[in-house]
């Protein structure tokens, strides 16, 4: 829908996340279904010239930040974002297993954050500054606040924001 609203190409935002490709499938119509790992987020410098039919930038890895202040914090932190997740689950015995089994691995605050960032149907601009933020704690924070926020939704609200899995592909 980004042609109807600018001319030539999207703006690039800030940041991206640079990935590996999972699966690949070609569509009759000439697009293709990609399913992308998240590796590294990646601030983008500056756009190069194009050479193939896709996008290059300078790009710019970053490492998730985890500052020494928020030590003490980021294990209650955790908890709170696994009982916030915890509502947008639903109810059925395989869903609840996969939960569980999630809970019983030892992740850290950064990947636990993307993980439920990406699972939840949050609006596009919110995903985009949970992307953005690489300093972990205000990245959880600012997805805890959200959580807390949408804790006072209608049922119906909750129970259709959580994707299916594994999730449908995109339109991107």
């Amino acid at each position: 829908g980004w042609e109807k609203q600018t001319h030539g190409e999207p703006k690039l935002a800030p940041m991206s996340c640079l990935g590996k490709i999972i699966s690949h499938t070609a569509l009759p119509d000439g697009r293709h279904n990609i399913m992308l790992a998240g590796l590294k987020r990646a601030a983008i410098g500056r756009e190069l010239k194009p050479t193939r039919s896709f996008r290059r930038a300078k790009v710019e890895l970053l490492e998730d930040h985890y500052p020494a202040s928020g030590a003490g914090t980021r294990q209650a932190m955790q908890r709170k974002l696994l009982e916030g997740f915890r509502r947008f689950v639903p109810k059925t015995s395989l869903v609840q297993e996969q939960f569980d089994q999630l809970l019983a691995q030892q992740i850290s605050l950064g990947m636990l954050t993307d993980i439920v960032a990406f699972t939840i149907n949050l609006p596009l601009p919110l995903k985009q500054e949970l992307l953005n933020q690489w300093h972990v704690d205000r990245r959880a924070s600012l997805l805890l606040e959200h959580l807390k926020q949408a804790h006072g939704e209608p049922a119906s609200l909750v129970a259709g924001a959580m994707r299916s899995f594994p999730p449908q592909f995109s339109e991107n």
